[in-house]
């Protein structure tokens, strides 16, 4: 009895991880009828102001960067067909100023499609991203990368332009 106990445990916990990320992964609920193609539009730009909003009120340091290179990331248990980049600070537009060169970023998992889901490491990334850090300049991580041509953000915006300015660009 005392050997079926460990691995009945292992199995009710494994099940119960499975669930867990099956509930994670659940496709969003369907477009309700009757909603006109602008009404979509409408919806989904709320969800990324939103989203930008909360990254901004998260991050302790956010930039502007370009992406420099672009590779992917060896195949593995838990990742398969996985994106790398390296970004190049061109910019900042809040907290301290950042001390980085280069930051590489990369997907670290595919359980539910890619992981994270940064805008940097789209196969078609380049120009220029806003680069949302949380933590400290030199052990941070990036928590989020919007492409600047969909940043919708005012703040981000007036905070992207006034650093523009005083920069001297």
């Amino acid at each position: 009895m005392m050997r079926i106990l460990p691995f009945a445990a292992v199995i009710g916990l494994s099940s119960l991880a499975l669930h867990s990320a099956a509930i994670a992964c659940s496709p969003p609920p369907p477009v309700p009828p009757g909603l006109t193609a602008e009404e979509v539009a409408r919806r989904h730009d709320e969800r990324m102001l939103a989203n930008q909003n909360y990254n901004w009120a998260q991050a302790q340091s956010i930039f502007i960067a370009r992406v420099e290179g672009q590779g992917t990331v060896p195949d593995g248990p838990e990742l398969r067909g996985g994106r790398r980049a390296v970004l190049v600070p061109l910019l900042q537009i809040k907290g301290p100023r950042s001390d980085f060169r280069k930051i590489s970023i990369r997907h670290s998992s595919s359980l539910c499609g890619m992981s994270p889901d940064f805008d940097a490491l789209a196969d078609d990334a380049s120009g220029n991203f806003v680069v949302y850090m949380d933590g400290g300049l030199t052990t941070g991580q990036v928590i989020a990368t919007v492409r600047v041509d969909d940043l919708l953000d005012p703040v981000v915006r007036e905070a992207w332009l006034s650093a523009y300015s005083l920069d001297g660009r």
